[in-house]
């Protein structure tokens, strides 16, 4: 049986927010991959950040501590598809 790994992802508005958002995680120690926003959701901007849904609450702190903005943040199935708005 394969372990599936549940991931969260976070969308934004602009491109900088973007990059300000990865460069947080990134030094935070939370990995972090671009991907396409969910087909599910209307999202600003043409790029997501997918995360580990297990760092989620450090990846929270992480942004709100350097006051970086997103649109919201989406728990992903198996397939990827939005199972939950997280906020």
């Amino acid at each position: 049986m394969a372990i599936v790994r549940r991931n969260a992802v976070f969308t934004f508005g602009t491109g900088r927010q973007v990059l300000a958002a990865q460069q947080v995680l990134r030094r935070a120690g939370i990995a972090c991959e671009e991907v396409p926003p969910p087909r599910e959701v209307v999202a600003g901007w043409g790029v997501a950040l997918r995360i580990a849904l297990s760092d989620m609450s450090a990846a929270v702190d992480a942004l709100a501590l350097k006051d970086t903005e997103w649109e919201a943040v989406y728990e992903l199935g198996p397939r990827q598809e939005v199972v939950a708005k997280l906020g």
